[in-house]
């Protein structure tokens, strides 16, 4: 009998042993937090974030210039340092998504975890500009979180949408800017209608080329333009993103009435009407309506 128990607890500890070292008890914790989502990548293991690694060099270089454009328009809303993501918040973000995000993207959010900075109408930091840069925000979990975004695409375009195309900044709840880890992380536009062509939409190989391409802009401007954006959705892939085409008619009225949805935060039926006239189907107005109902609850 003696014999018999010894054995039985050797099977147990043996047991244990096993399971302690198996690949999947490794990557339990990525199974946890990926229940957020209720996706499992079986190929996925977390590379941890390293914070003894150098912050990539181009990021910090176009974030200074963003900063510093912004300590001078408005140094009373800059005398605080900039939130930033923790190593935890960062490795955490990775788990959920099931995906190693590149460095730079990462190191993006270890710099700046904020989407904007507001006093009123007339004195605000927009980061990139007046639309929606999406944050690691677990506190809020609303519009402006990447977590909470990134599901809210995967259920209005289930059809559409690939499980590793990450949104990362929302213009106006029309287009959304997409970190593509199906191609090492090249940034596209993400239109709902042409979901199929995505290759004609891709705008920089990498996030670190289209942050510079932000910096540049705000630089001059003030805010990463519209028209800058919408060129992308005009141009091939091989074209430059910065040469930017006249406005049409449409394209003016469409500016002003998406200018009046934020200022107001309502979708009015002349927002719709300059949608339209762009050539977004009933399908695609009742998506952007619903995504901008949600966005200011």
């Amino acid at each position: 009998m003696i014999k018999l128990i010894g054995i039985i607890v050797l099977v147990l500890i043996a047991i244990y042993i096993f399971k302690s070292i198996s690949p999947e008890s490794k990557n339990n914790n990525s199974v946890e937090e990926s229940d957020i989502l209720n996706y499992k990548d079986p190929n996925f293991i977390l590379i941890p974030y390293d914070i003894n690694k150098p912050l990539n060099e181009s990021v910090v270089d176009s974030w200074n210039k963003i900063q510093n454009y912004w300590k001078e328009k408005h140094p009373d809303l800059m005398e605080t340092p900039c939130k930033k993501a923790s190593k935890d918040e960062l490795d955490e973000l990775q788990k959920i998504l099931q995906v190693n995000l590149p460095k730079a993207f990462l190191d993006n959010f270890a710099i700046c975890n904020e989407d904007l900075r507001y006093k009123d109408q007339e004195n605000w930091v927009y980061w990139f500009g007046p639309e929606s840069r999406y944050v690691i925000n677990k506190e809020d979990n609303s519009y402006n979180d990447l977590v909470t975004m990134y599901k809210e695409m995967n259920d209005i375009y289930r059809d559409e949408w690939n499980k590793k195309w990450i949104p990362f900044y929302d213009w106006n709840g029309n287009y959304n800017l997409v970190l593509d880890m199906n191609n090492n992380g090249r940034v596209f536009v993400f239109d709902p209608e042409m979901a199929e062509r995505i290759d004609k939409y891709v705008w920089t190989n990498s996030y670190e080329e289209w942050l510079e391409i932000v910096a540049k802009e705000v630089e001059q401007y003030g805010e990463l333009r519209v028209e800058t954006i919408e060129s992308v959705l005009g141009i091939s892939q091989n074209s430059k993103p910065t040469q930017i085409t006249p406005l049409t008619p449409e394209q003016i009225e469409l500016e002003k009435a998406v200018k009046d949805m934020i200022q107001n935060g309502e979708w009015t039926e002349e927002t719709r009407k300059a949608f339209e006239k762009q050539g977004h189907n009933e399908k695609a107005l009742k998506q952007m309506e619903e995504m901008w109902s949600k966005k200011n609850k």
